[in-house]
């Protein structure tokens, strides 16, 4: 009887296990970092990785006045996933603050190789806020929003 239970108790841990690696494995294939090709022609680039930090950098920055955001993501189907980030405006000249923006990217991956997806699209919808507003929580109206599509490759080392 106590080998019975044994047995039983041994089948039902490799079945949760391997349901945890099948989920990591697809979220594994997304993290990364991708160059991404905006409609506007502008470019950024978009880093995953698999403790769910999200990272970007933008050729707008300088050009517009905001900081490298940061934030966090989620893979929400089995090609699909959410991206929150928050970075921080200011004026040019004399560097006064804005307000903080968030953003929030909608992926789709494409393209798997070697069990990495190597490209993506997709679009991020933005709204601006107020200074000393919480951009996650607020119920304020944004001084503005924008939403912007791209398509997107992954970053290799060769």
């Amino acid at each position: 009887m106590k080998a019975l239970k044994l047995c039983l108790c041994l089948f039902l841990f490799a079945l949760t296990v391997g349901a945890a690696t099948a989920t990591d494995q697809t979220a594994i294939s997304m993290e990364g970092s991708y160059l991404l090709i905006q409609e506007d022609r502008y470019q950024r680039i978009l880093s995953l990785d698999r403790g769910g930090v999200a990272l970007q950098a933008a050729a707008q920055q300088s050009v517009i006045g905001f900081t490298g955001g940061q934030g966090a993501w989620e893979q929400t189907g089995p090609d699909t996933a959410v991206v929150k980030v928050l970075d921080f405006t200011f004026t040019f000249g004399d560097g006064k603050q804005i307000g903080p923006a968030v953003i929030q990217y909608k992926l789709t991956f494409s393209g798997k190789a070697d069990g990495r997806y190597q490209k993506v699209e997709g679009v991020f919808d933005g709204a601006q806020h107020a200074v000393g507003q919480n951009a996650l929580t607020t119920k304020e109206q944004p001084l503005r929003t924008f939403s912007v599509r791209f398509t997107g490759q992954r970053i290799t080392a060769n």
